[in-house]
């Protein structure tokens, strides 16, 4: 069996013939876990979005990106299981989780080697986080934190890439380096 083949079907599993979001949630979970952030990325990327360019408008009870049809009179064409790589995308594409109760601080390592920009909206008890990140025509990142309440938020990005970032915040952001 091979997990984290860089290759599409990214896994081979005995026993993976129907496979289903709700499979994959539990595959995310295990290559986040091990830290195979971009691995994990490219699998969302494969798999959902193979699911939204085979034209779905809500996830699938069952999906294969390997086959050309996959529409099936005995699936439902609505679960919400399917929504299972949201929180990896807030978490490690946007980049930001809770580094205590209630968000007064917060880790910030987005995954920026996954694609040229990102944008979000948090909401929390406390109010909301606006994150958005890009990268300039020169490749370097602009990130922009904004908050409704007071925040930490602890970098956990490389030194090269803090040196070479601009970030923009209001008030209520507070950046730390953990470096």
């Amino acid at each position: 069996n091979l997990i984290f083949s860089q290759d599409t079907p990214y896994f081979k599993l005995t026993t993976s013939e129907k496979i289903t979001p709700y499979l994959n949630y539990f595959i995310l979970e295990t290559a986040f876990s091990f830290n195979q952030r971009t691995w994990a990325v490219d699998f969302i990327k494969w798999y959902w979005g193979g699911m939204l360019e085979s034209g779905a408008t809500t996830w699938w009870e069952h999906y294969d990106p390997r086959q050309t049809n996959n529409l099936s009179t005995t699936s439902s064409l609505c679960h919400g299981y399917g929504t299972s790589p949201n929180i990896y995308i807030i978490s490690d594409i946007i980049g930001i989780r809770p580094a205590s109760p209630g968000f007064e601080q917060a880790y910030f390592s987005p995954l920026t080697e996954s694609c040229d920009w990102a944008k979000a909206t948090i909401p929390t008890r406390r109010g909301a986080i606006k994150i958005e990140w890009k990268k300039s025509p020169a490749h370097e990142l602009i990130f922009d934190i904004k908050s409704s309440f007071p925040i930490d938020i602890i970098l956990r990005l490389p030194l090269k890439t803090i040196e070479h970032a601009t970030f923009h915040v209001n008030d209520e952001v507070n950046i730390l380096s953990d470096i």
